[in-house]
C-alpha cells in the first residue's frame, strides 16, 4: 500500500509545463528535441531487455554522448514505474543545474497516465510521486530560478528518445 501524506502548505501546482498532444505533433517535437538548447531527458517504465521491470531515463551526457541509467523497480504497474522515472529525471536535472546553467529542461515519456497524475497532488495512488516531482522541481528552481521545465508525452517505439540510445 502506498504511503500518502498531504503537503504542509495545502495543494500545490506542478511548476512545469505539461503537454499531451496528438501523436503526430508529439513525435515531431520529440524528434526535434535533441537539436534544441537545454537538457533533454527521456524516460520509460517498461521491461528491460532481460525481462526485468525497471524505470529508465536517458539523455545527453555532459561532454557529449548519450547517458542511460536504469534501475530495478518492484512495481509491475507501468504508470508507477513511469512516474518514478519522471521523478528521477527531474532529480538528475536538479543535480546538473548545480554544475551549469540549463535554461530549459524537457522530459519526454510515453506514459500519459503518469503525466496526468503529476499534475495534481490529491490523495490516492501516485500521490507520493507527484509530491516528489514537486520537490525535485523546487530543487531545480533553487539552482536556476528561471529554468523552463517541461514534461511531454511522445509516442513509444517510434525511434525517439530512449529507444534511440545505445544500451549499456
Amino acid at each position: 500500500m502506498e504511503e500518502i501524506y498531504l503537503p504542509e502548505d495545502g495543494r500545490t501546482e506542478l511548476d512545469a509545463n505539461v503537454s499531451i498532444a496528438d501523436a503526430e505533433w508529439a513525435e515531431q517535437e520529440a524528434r526535434r528535441a535533441d537539436t534544441q538548447p537545454g537538457l533533454v531527458l527521456w524516460t520509460d517504465g517498461s521491461r528491460d531487455e532481460n525481462g526485468g521491470w525497471g524505470a529508465l531515463w536517458c539523455g545527453g551526457r555532459e561532454g557529449g554522448g548519450p547517458e542511460r541509467k536504469s534501475t530495478w523497480d518492484s512495481s509491475r504497474k507501468h504508470t508507477t514505474r513511469s512516474a518514478r522515472a519522471i521523478v528521477r529525471a527531474l532529480a538528475v536535472a536538479a543535480e546538473r543545474a548545480k554544475r551549469h546553467k540549463l535554461g530549459r529542461v524537457r522530459i519526454f515519456t510515453d506514459a500519459q497516465a503518469a503525466i496526468t497524475r503529476m499534475t495534481h497532488d490529491e490523495p490516492g495512488p501516485g500521490q507520493t510521486h507527484a509530491l516528489q516531482a514537486r520537490q525535485a522541481i523546487a530543487a531545480l528552481r533553487r539552482q536556476e530560478p528561471a529554468v523552463e521545465s517541461e514534461i511531454r508525452w511522445c509516442p513509444a517505439h517510434k525511434g525517439t528518445g530512449a529507444q534511440r540510445s545505445p544500451r549499456k
